[in-house]
């Protein structure tokens, strides 16, 4: 009767204690998925720059041609590679 009893005592104990070692264990992994980890950044101004780049090409509104004399010779350039022209000035002289 004593040896039951200390049995049946034992096996109460042996599936009490896996089960609070089960739910010891499951608290441990529910803690581990929710931690927080705070890191430290060292924050400093910069410029930021973005520079886009493309192919294609630019043409004016209006086109102009121009016809020369054959009787006339080129003499100079009035204006320069990315010069802006305004209305009436020269953009190349010429000579008989």
């Amino acid at each position: 009767m004593k040896k039951k009893i200390l049995i049946i005592f034992l096996v109460v104990i042996l599936i009490g204690g896996s089960f609070v070692l089960g739910r010891q264990i499951g608290l441990n992994t529910e803690e581990s998925k929710t931690k927080t980890v705070i890191t430290e950044e060292v924050v400093s101004a910069h410029d930021i720059k973005k520079t886009l780049t493309s192919s294609g090409q630019v043409s004016a509104k209006v086109t102009e041609q121009l016809e020369l004399d054959t009787s006339k010779y080129f003499k100079a350039m009035c204006v320069e590679e990315d010069d802006t022209v305004l209305e009436g000035e020269n953009i190349l002289e010429y000579t008989n």
